[in-house]
């Protein structure tokens, strides 16, 4: 939340220094908030509408119905996503090894639970942060009526499980990636541990070429 406060302070100061630039210096900043854990996004919201603010939306304290919640935790619709991979037990194996892996923590509520707000961002063919309803490893999101396509809640995805079942909820447009994001975090370790690091032989994302031109994230 402290870069969400640093992006409301900001604002003020156009807002005062700079009052008819203040629409399109706010039409061009991209904040996306977790939860709205206080009345920070809600303030932000209210006095700049034109930023593009993407956030879980839920009661005051109702985390568990957050969509955040489908990066990794064990209680969201059971059954549905892959709990083996985001276990202690797993990340002992797979992630916590090596000189950089060792550092990683050990669980303690839940793990990554602030990564979707990262892989959202990341360029890597899911989705686009211009477009948030498109949805991707950070979650889907929809425009808020009345907000036009500055402000986004939760939207719903309807997923298969593991277990065959249908599930529909907004903490699927996060899990249905679960083992696209969990292997490729255990494919990027083993860069690590190899003696020419990332450049190595190791496991790699494919690299696609259209017309003669490529682009890796």
């Amino acid at each position: 939340m402290g870069r969400i406060k640093h992006t409301g302070y900001c604002s003020v100061v156009v807002h005062h220094t700079r009052p008819a630039d203040l629409r399109t210096f706010t039409s061009k900043i991209r904040a996306y908030s977790l939860s709205d854990q206080n009345d920070t996004g809600i303030w932000i919201r209210r006095n700049f509408p034109a930023m593009q603010y993407v956030a879980s939306r839920h009661g005051f304290n109702q985390y568990p119905v957050a969509a955040w919640l489908g990066i990794s935790s064990p209680s969201v619709d059971v059954g549905g996503p892959d709990t083996e991979i985001i276990s202690q037990e797993w990340l002992t194996a797979n992630i916590q090894i090596g000189p950089l892996g060792e550092k990683y923590p050990d669980v303690l509520y839940i793990m990554e639970g602030d990564s979707p707000t990262l892989l959202y961002n990341i360029p890597n063919g899911l989705g686009d942060p211009e477009h948030p309803s498109w949805g991707s490893c950070g979650g889907r999101y929809t425009p808020n009526p009345l907000d036009g396509d500055a402000q986004y809640g939760d939207a719903v995805d309807v997923v298969q499980g593991l277990n065959g079942q249908t599930f529909t909820s907004n903490q699927a447009t996060i899990w249905r990636w679960r083992d696209a994001f969990q292997h490729e975090f255990a494919a990027r370790i083993q860069w690590t541990l190899a003696p020419d690091g990332p450049e190595s032989n190791t496991s790699h994302p494919p690299i696609v070429v259209v017309n003669g031109s490529c682009r890796t994230s």
